[in-house]
């Protein structure tokens, strides 16, 4: 045996193991506390995405599109097929898939 496991503290000898239980919770606590809230854009940033946003639409230009989901940040690479207004999302192609994504969702937008 090595002498990590030699030792004489015999109270803390039963708990070199962790339970799946254990294991489990603290898998999902590391993921919530991961998690972030929803970015809050003012309307300059807004602008700004609106900007690129219409120039990929109308120049079929690729875009790097950050967005908040479930409280993390994803990225695309992505086409924007077109704008929502009503419902305030814009749709994203990429690799034939298509993915509608909330506007007030976005982080940012790059070319």
């Amino acid at each position: 045996m090595s002498d990590y496991l030699k030792r004489k503290n015999l109270l803390w000898e039963g708990s070199r193991f962790v339970l799946p239980e254990q294991k489990a919770a603290l898998l999902k606590y590391q993921e919530e506390a991961k998690k972030v809230e929803r970015p809050l854009l003012d309307e300059q940033e807004l602008y700004e995405i609106g900007m690129i946003i219409m120039e990929a639409m109308k120049y079929q230009i690729k875009v790097n599109v950050t967005y908040w989901e479930n409280g993390l940040y994803k990225e695309r690479v992505a086409l924007i097929e077109r704008i929502d207004s009503v419902l305030k999302r814009i749709k994203l192609k990429w690799e034939g898939e298509v993915e509608y994504i909330d506007i007030n969702c976005l982080k940012k937008v790059e070319k």
